[in-house]
């Protein structure tokens, strides 16, 4: 006796929550995508416009092209902005080398890679805590370099908070790589 409640009760959510399978479904299989964001990826000329994404958000990817990320670190995929693939996730665009680079000491099957950082206001304060290293000048206030990491902070235009990190298996030119893409970005925020 006590199962016909029950399996009306089933029944019953079953019911209720069918519309919504359904809605989920036909939403995944609606095969429109968003368009992509012109930028870097494509070689098209970076700057404050072209760093703008379709949601009114800051496309990181723009901020460098794909020349200047050639001349750090080689040929390369397309920027990524992930939480996947990403050292600071949505935060970040990181482009990585397609070919291990030769050099005495470079490990096999190691791809170089940069990841360009602009903060939200909600992380600065984050991100700030995290900045470690000896300061540097040239490139703004409060820029400091980690060369275990590769990484330069420093504060960037309209009071953010930045990070540009050359991760290469060759050290030797590292922190000159990082200012110069850090002086690229710098300039595209202001």
């Amino acid at each position: 006796m006590m199962m016909r409640p029950c399996i009306r009760f089933t029944v019953r959510l079953a019911g209720a929550l069918a519309p919504t399978a359904v809605l989920l479904v036909a939403c995944g299989r609606s095969g429109s995508a968003p368009p992509p964001i012109k930028g870097a990826a494509d070689g098209s000329s970076p700057g404050v416009a072209a760093a703008a994404s379709r949601d009114g958000g800051l496309n990181r990817c723009a901020l460098l092209t794909d020349s200047e990320v050639q001349a750090a670190i080689g040929p390369h995929g397309p920027g990524t902005s992930g939480i996947e693939t990403n050292e600071y996730g949505l935060q970040s665009c990181r482009w990585a080398a397609t070919a291990t680079p030769k050099g005495p000491g470079v490990p096999e099957g190691w791809l170089d890679s940069i990841e360009v950082a602009v903060f939200d206001k909600d992380m600065e304060s984050w991100a700030r805590e995290q900045a470690r290293g000896e300061p540097i000048s040239g490139i703004g206030r409060g820029a400091r370099y980690d060369a275990t990491y590769g990484q330069l902070w420093f504060d960037c235009a309209a009071d953010r908070f930045c990070m540009v990190k050359a991760r290469t298996a060759i050290e030797t030119n590292r922190q000159d790589i990082a200012r110069r893409l850090a002086a690229l970005v710098q300039g595209r925020l202001k």
